[in-house]
């Protein structure tokens, strides 16, 4: 009873506020923007802080604040050195990956193609089968040295990141102790 009371209530509302006006079809933007309008003029104002403070936008430092931009300049190219490090080292281990990735098809190709031929039975195919499981072995052998190629890159790179990051570190605390002893 509710749900049906209500509707003819704004039906009957609006039907005898606008009847001396033509109805008026509404775009979504401009019901959009009203509320909008409505909302912002709800908030309220906002007060002026005591001292003067920089748009979201604006990134000069004033004063002493300056001699930070340095340390900022410093976490900057730290972060674009750090992200160039990590792509060299994501492509070096997807060489890995491909590799690792074509003798792992290999091998399911093979193995599919002896089961077939198992299943002929003939010297033909008994001299296939055994071409296709001598591939399989050195397949293998193949897949093993990726798999330590890996896992020896992977060290390779915990050594070489944390070196990365010592140097980057010191970098940055070299920068900081400058702007800190200009700030004093």
């Amino acid at each position: 009873m509710f749900k049906i009371f209500i509707p003819i209530l704004v039906i009957g509302l609006a039907g005898s506020a606008f009847a001396e006006e033509p109805a008026k079809e509404l775009s979504k933007e401009t019901v959009v923007t009203e509320l909008v309008k409505e909302k912002e003029a709800d908030k309220p104002e906002k007060v002026p802080a005591c001292a003067p403070t920089q748009e979201d936008g604006d990134e000069t430092l004033l004063g002493c604040s300056q001699h930070l931009a340095k340390v900022t300049k410093g976490y900057e190219r730290a972060l674009e050195e750090w992200k160039a490090f990590a792509v060299s080292a994501s492509n070096r281990l997807a060489n890995a990956a491909k590799k690792e990735s074509e003798a792992k098809t290999q091998i399911q190709k093979n193995s599919a193609e002896i089961l077939k031929l198992k299943f002929k039975r003939n010297r033909e195919n008994k001299n296939k089968i055994k071409e296709l499981e001598r591939a399989n072995k050195e397949l293998w052998k193949k897949l093993k040295s990726i798999t330590k190629e890996k896992e020896g890159l992977c060290k390779g790179l915990a050594k070489e990141g944390s070196r990365k990051h010592s140097e980057l570190g010191a970098n940055i605390s070299a920068r900081w102790k400058g702007a800190r002893s200009a700030l004093r």
